[in-house]
């Protein structure tokens, strides 16, 4: 795979940051997972859990290795600086003031280990006013005002059940670092990538709120339900269909599909007409079950899909020729959304992390005899409790 050599030395915990780095091992990066031998990740415990190990830690850890090590022991110092100097990338999760004191902040890094690409995932980066404080997907998209634009402004906003801003600071922090391992093959030297959860978080304002960014915008949001061709809709049996008719030509293929050819030049009409259109689509769709409009609508010049469970989702047709299910029956897993042709080859390779979730500490012995730490040192620190 593409990063196939790389060595990644992976200092975060929960979801953001052990998501960007099982992306980067789904390339082929070898990725070591620095843990409190205090109980390791967090996430080892939170729910739900399986075979009593959190769920999110055995999906987001797959294809890791485990090392415990206190960072915060001057003990450990040396055997931290080992691998480090042995490392490609350095990504750390901690709030500044801790990545300072842990000496594994950006400047600190870096000026030791020149060649190093240096990242943090942080609640707010690395400066301003909120820099010290702590926070969650929830808080930052609290923020950032992702919680007024999701939901209905007369009901109370409501919790999320997608992780939108933890996913996206795991993947801007994993392009990040792509990006600086380019660099580093023209320059030869590290660089320093920073992404603050709450800028992933803001960021999506770019896409849910174009009007407070650009004069003059008129109209209602087209992404939000207030029309017809962007909208769900429940069928006969209880089942929902979701239309995603945005362009003419998909919204003309259906008005044509339902005979109702005159709401066609009605797709962006605003105010009371667009509601009353919306109420006729609602109450047209309600005439049959789903599988009989699935069936009407069947083709590439309609742009409509059932609203599917979880369950249904992973098991769809298109998912299974693909072959992005593997597993059994115990634990499933995603292969990587990305496919890879190495070398221009014909075929995409889509990859999945092929190894379960390491157990705590499972690897602190053989990746620190790798980095140069002699036996006598690691007993050492084992002794101590810091390793």
């Amino acid at each position: 795979m593409l990063l196939d050599g790389v060595t990644v030395l992976d200092l975060t915990r929960l979801l953001p940051g052990p998501y960007a780095t099982l992306i980067l091992a789904e390339l082929g990066a070898t990725v070591v997972k620095i843990e409190d031998p205090r109980g390791g990740d967090p996430a080892r415990r939170m729910a739900p859990l399986a075979g009593g190990t959190g769920a999110y830690f055995q999906l987001l850890n797959r294809g890791k290795r485990s090392v415990t090590l206190d960072l915060g022991a001057p003990e450990a110092r040396e055997a931290l600086e080992a691998l480090l100097a042995r490392a490609d990338v350095c990504l750390e999760g901690f709030r500044p003031d801790a990545a300072r004191r842990f000496g594994v902040d950006g400047p600190s890094v870096t000026g030791r280990h020149p060649h190093i690409v240096h990242a943090s995932i942080s609640g707010f980066g690395q400066d301003g006013p909120y820099a010290a404080l702590p926070g969650h997907d929830l808080t930052y998209s609290a923020l950032a005002g992702l919680l007024a634009v999701d939901g209905d402004a007369a009901a109370p906003p409501r919790v999320p059940r997608l992780l939108v801003v933890d996913g996206s600071a795991a993947y801007q922090a994993a392009i990040g670092i792509l990006a600086a391992l380019v660099a580093r093959g023209r320059t030869g030297r590290g660089s320093r990538v920073e992404v603050s959860m709450h800028e992933a978080a803001l960021a999506w304002q770019r896409l849910t709120t174009p009007a407070a960014f650009v004069a003059d915008a008129e109209g209602e949001l087209a992404i939000t339900g207030a029309y017809a061709c962007y909208n769900v809709y429940e069928c006969a049996d209880g089942a929902w269909l979701a239309l995603g008719a945005l362009e003419t030509k998909f919204w003309a293929a259906f008005c044509s599909a339902v005979s109702r050819p005159d709401w066609i030049a009605r797709q962006f009409e605003s105010g009371e007409g667009q509601r009353a259109l919306v109420a006729d689509t609602r109450a047209l769709v309600r005439r049959q079950p789903r599988a009989a409009w699935l069936a009407r609508f069947a083709g590439p010049e309609f742009c409509l899909a059932p609203v599917q469970s979880v369950q249904e989702a992973l098991a769809d047709p298109h998912v299974c020729a693909r072959g992005l299910v593997v597993g059994d029956a115990r634990e499933r897993v995603l292969r990587s959304a990305i496919g890879v042709a190495p070398g221009g080859r014909s075929a995409l390779v889509r990859s999945h992390a092929t190894t379960p979730a390491p157990v705590l500490g499972a690897d602190t012995d053989a990746v620190l005899s790798d980095a140069g730490v002699t036996p006598a040192r690691i007993a050492a620190l084992h002794r101590a409790g810091v390793a």
